[in-house]
């Protein structure tokens, strides 16, 4: 007896022997669109390339996105870095009544400039121990000329270096010490408004002549890397931190650095708060500074651990601010401050906040942030 799916199978081969030929074409169709659908795989040249320029373009996009991501956090570690500091000179304003200074004793006109009894200690030396760092502290013989004991110079210490600059953290400068790589900082503390060595300007460094006169604009001046006729003797300039004593306020002098004789009790003290009549958050304390834009960037000695705001933030030698005012000559980038973040730098201010100055910030506020008493009427920029 046939069985059941035969009979079908037969029945089904007779209606298609005499189906219509429009009935076949149709079913043709149908089984040519399965296959169409299920039996064809991968992608055509031209699905290919427009899958690859799709990719393209967000590679593109996304590439910059991250590097942008990255580096807003590096800034952000740097300005903590900076937050830091500023917090450890708020430490050190409680336990010793003041700011830290940063000086050396008086040049000697006869001996080289690598003399190393003629090099102070920093203002960062001063802070060790509240950055964590007693034990490095305690290695420096602060009674000691400086040249007796080098090994802290050589030790380089995180929070004194940015994320955003790839420098190592040591140079090696002959100025310092033949042969020996020290290490250096990200941060200086803010000297004032001024490096100027040759002008009567609005912002020159204090001087008991109150004749000087005043030139708001500044056209014509020349900032130089010398300070002179500063009668002051706990601050070089009119900023926070001195920047110490050098061989441009000893006797004798040149006609470029006059003759300066300083008086018997002239102190050696760091700034009280009291003097910071201007406000706190008001007033510079420490901005970035690039170690490999400068020659004089170490830690450990005085000299070369400050700038001044007398030059545009990030300026370069020669370079023209917007009044086309140029600034130039012989000290280079040392004394200015100057980042590796796109179109800014990050300054601390004495209440211990961070923030990012732009480059473009008017010359006048920016000078007017760097003194404590200029009496100048300016809020740092949002």
């Amino acid at each position: 007896m046939p069985s059941l799916q035969g009979i079908a199978r037969r029945r089904a081969h007779s209606e298609e022997r005499f189906a219509s030929p429009g009935t076949l074409r149709r079913n043709a169709a149908d089984r040519g669109a399965s296959v169409g659908r299920f039996g064809r795989f991968g992608f055509t040249l031209v699905e290919l390339l427009v899958v690859i320029a799709i990719i393209g373009i967000l590679v593109g996009l996304t590439v910059p996105a991250v590097q942008m991501a990255r580096e807003s956090a590096r800034r952000g570690q740097c300005s903590n870095n900076l937050h830091n500091l500023a917090l450890a000179m708020q430490q050190h304003l409680e336990a010793k009544k003041c700011f830290p200074t940063s000086w050396g004793t008086v040049l000697d006109p006869s001996t080289a400039p690598a003399d190393m009894s003629s090099r102070g200690h920093s203002w960062i030396a001063y802070l060790l121990p509240y950055l964590d760092e007693k034990p490095l502290w305690s290695q420096i013989k602060f009674d000691d000329t400086i040249g007796v004991n080098l090994q802290p110079a050589q030790q380089v210490i995180a929070i004194l270096r940015c994320p955003s600059d790839l420098h190592d953290g040591t140079m090696n400068n002959q100025r310092f010490q033949p042969n020996m790589n020290v290490a250096v900082t990200n941060y200086k503390a803010v000297a004032g408004a001024n490096w100027e060595g040759t002008s009567s300007g609005k912002h020159r460094y204090r001087k008991a002549d109150p004749a000087v006169s005043t030139d708001p604009n500044l056209n014509g001046k020349t900032f130089r890397g010398r300070n002179y006729e500063v009668y002051d003797g706990r601050r070089f300039g009119d900023g926070v931190i001195c920047r110490g004593w050098g061989q441009a306020v000893m006797s004798g002098g040149s006609p470029q650095y006059p003759t300066i004789s300083w008086p018997n009790n002239c102190p050696r003290t760091g700034t009280y708060d009291m003097e910071i009549r201007d406000g706190l958050s008001k007033t510079f304390a420490i901005g970035e500074a690039v170690p490999a834009f400068c020659a004089w960037s170490s830690w450990y000695w005085w000299y070369g651990s400050t700038a001044t705001c007398g030059m545009p933030p990030n300026w370069t030698e020669g370079g023209m601010d917007r009044n086309s005012m140029q600034f130039q000559l012989d000290w280079k980038n040392c004394w200015g401050f100057h980042s590796r973040h796109p179109a800014g730098v990050n300054f601390a201010f004495c209440d211990g906040s961070a923030r990012l100055i732009a480059d473009d910030i008017d010359l006048g506020i920016y000078r007017a942030l760097a003194t404590i008493d200029g009496g100048e009427i300016a809020n740092p920029p949002e």
